[in-house]
């Protein structure tokens, strides 16, 4: 037998709101992406990704699909699934001047669609998931280049002159957690404003797409000071849902903690969470 529990680790695709040759810009509103910046685009990479697909073909039911940035725990949202619709994304695109090129993808005043996407180097099953994206991708006429680099140069840090931190991407893919004893740290570091790291704050913070919603920030403070759990709960969900309707985060699919054991163990119910039930038994 097996059991199968939300880890709470959301693979995402994280974009890059900003200008990625300029190095770590504070506002992405003076220093735009020049395909990125524009909201109909990331809806249309959202609309023509098939998340189901992906959990069922590719994870073999080891994932299931994302539909929020807070998937578990007491403060989990339940935001509706985003819709897969490869038609509505290419109407998405062409009311933005991206018309189709001769080679299938789009093309603006002789700019090509497309965008280096980067995750780790050594992870044949991301390695597995990007080929499948990059096809469904291509349907509707973007082009994701791969361009991966091993872990420690996709996560370096501020000092080491790291991709994310000085915000040299387009897209990234990688997985993230909000904390099952509140999620407001993950939020405020992932998502405000006072997060993106820049030159002033020695690269500190995560918010990596250089995102700025001053409403997304105030409902944080709301959420800091409110003293019952079902009120902080709407107000992280309301700060999700702009998130989700913003896009500078797409979420792709929780993974699964899978646990075997054998068929006549009794009650075995683990609890959720990152680790296996067998973490640190040895001790």
């Amino acid at each position: 037998r097996y059991s199968a529990l939300a880890s709470g680790e959301t693979e995402s695709f994280i974009l890059n709101l900003a200008d990625p040759t300029v190095d770590a810009p504070t506002d992405p509103l003076k220093h735009p992406h020049p395909l990125l910046a524009d909201l109909r685009v990331r809806q249309a990479i959202q609309l023509g990704l098939d998340k189901q697909r992906l959990a069922d073909v590719l994870l073999a039911g080891k994932a299931e699909p994302a539909a929020s940035i807070l998937n578990r725990g007491w403060a989990a949202c339940a935001q509706p699934m985003s819709e897969f619709n490869p038609d509505k994304a290419r109407q998405l695109l062409e009311a933005a001047g991206w018309l189709p090129g001769p080679d299938g993808i789009r093309l603006k005043e002789s700019v090509k669609l497309r965008l280096r996407y980067q995750t780790t180097a050594d992870d044949p099953l991301r390695q597995q998931a990007q080929a499948l994206i990059v096809e469904m991708m291509k349907a509707i006429g973007v082009d994701l280049h791969m361009e991966n680099v091993p872990a420690d140069v996709l996560f370096a840090s501020w000092g080491r002159d790291g991709l994310r931190k000085h915000g040299r991407f387009d897209v990234l893919q990688f997985t993230s957690s909000p904390s099952l004893a509140d999620p407001g740290r993950y939020l405020a570091e992932n998502f405000a404003a006072a997060s993106i790291p820049t030159a002033a704050n020695k690269g500190s913070g995560s918010n990596y797409s250089r995102w700025i919603n001053r409403d997304f920030d105030a409902l944080l403070a709301d959420a800091a000071v409110a003293p019952e759990l079902d009120q902080r709960r709407a107000i992280y969900c309301q700060a999700a849902a702009l998130v989700s309707a913003e896009l500078p985060r797409v979420v792709l699919y929780n993974r699964l903690l899978i646990s075997a054991y054998r068929m006549r163990v009794q009650n075995f119910n683990p609890s959720p969470g990152i680790m296996g039930f067998a973490y640190g038994a040895q001790h």
